[in-house]
């Protein structure tokens, strides 16, 4: 059967249940109707398939989930500057999640969320419809908005996370899926010296806080120079403190576009990257260890041990007026494609 549905175990009793979607080609998806979190995803190596995204065996480590693990982050991803904004000449007050600054849809985002799920098949793609409403005032955020996304997996091993949504108010959204790889295996240690290549000329600056200055800098010559297949390596003297820096995509936004590209010398598992988005988020999950996080398989998942790329706005955007703006008109729909595509080279 493509694609089945097992409990997970149940929040202020709602039963939580796990569907899992798997192709003929190797490959198997395990998402959770609790904040939309793949907690599961193999994939075909050299030397046989494994699980290559880190997570927890229980629904008990993603009630808290400090890192985000797998799941769907929204109402708009990472972080907002002093937890506020001014839209139509309102200020809105966010949660100041991480004090002073509002990050990944506050207290209550949309990864703490159980949402409605229906799994089903559309030519030979396996796909699961995810659907919840966030209301108005939820995070501080204005409007009732509605928002779907949806799963699908192809014969060709390839994941697509396609998100719409609509508001009854002027707000700012930006999903993103906070997935963390590592091709060699969740529990392979850490990704240095797995290869990554950025489409990007240029990074938007950040301070210490990890907010943007509003400058657009470029990447040649520099650390965060990945415009060809190269190591990572998070350790650079260069860096203060790893990578935790917004991509700005190469191409036209809201075109489906080339992102990045990871690849792991040693399986040959390879992930290709596209979006719509304008950014990209690099973080090489430098904080894992500060965790203490007990992952799948009593695996304590290390320093680096394994990496995010969020397809994003821009950080701050709201608050930043030269960046592409985030601003979802009243009765409009919002829109964003990432395609997740695995190989074995």
């Amino acid at each position: 059967m493509p694609i089945t549905a097992t409990s997970f175990g149940t929040i202020a009793d709602q039963e939580i249940t796990a569907f899992t979607l798997q192709n003929d080609s190797g490959m198997l998806v395990k998402i959770l109707d609790y904040g939309g979190i793949i907690s599961e995803l193999h994939t075909p190596g050299r030397n046989g398939s494994a699980d290559v995204v880190l997570g927890y065996d229980s629904l008990a480590g993603y009630i808290p989930n400090p890192a985000y693990m797998g799941a769907i982050v929204g109402r708009f991803a990472n972080r907002i500057q002093g937890a506020q904004f001014t839209l139509n000449g309102v200020t809105r007050h966010l949660d100041a999640n991480e004090p002073p600054n509002h990050l990944h849809g506050g207290f209550h985002g949309f990864h703490t969320h159980r949402w409605q799920a229906e799994p089903y098949i559309d030519q030979k793609d396996f796909c699961l419809r995810l659907t919840r409403r966030s209301p108005d005032g939820e995070g501080g955020y204005p409007g009732n908005l509605d928002a779907v996304v949806i799963y699908r997996l192809s014969a060709d091993n390839t994941l697509v996370f396609d998100i719409t949504a609509i508001s009854d108010q002027d707000t700012p959204v930006s999903i993103t899926q906070h997935s963390y790889f590592n091709l060699a295996g969740h529990d392979s240690g850490d990704i240095c010296g797995q290869q990554l290549h950025i489409y990007a000329n240029t990074i938007t600056e950040s301070d210490n806080a990890l907010l943007p200055t509003g400058r657009i800098l470029p990447v040649a010559g520099t650390p965060f120079d990945f415009n060809s297949l190269a190591a990572i390596n998070p350790n650079h003297p260069d860096l203060v403190s790893g990578y935790d820096v917004n991509y700005v995509v190469s191409g036209i936004p809201g075109i489906l576009r080339p992102a990045a590209k990871l690849h792991d010398p040693k399986s040959g598992r390879t992930l290709k990257i596209s979006t719509t988005k304008p950014g990209i988020q690099l973080y090489d999950g430098t904080h894992l260890t500060a965790l203490q996080i007990a992952g799948k398989n009593n695996t304590r998942y290390p320093k680096w041990g394994g990496l995010c790329l969020e397809t994003q706005h821009f950080p701050d955007a709201v608050n930043q007026p030269e960046f592409p703006s985030p601003i979802l008109k009243a009765g409009e729909q919002y829109s964003h494609t990432t395609v997740f595509s695995f190989d074995v080279v």
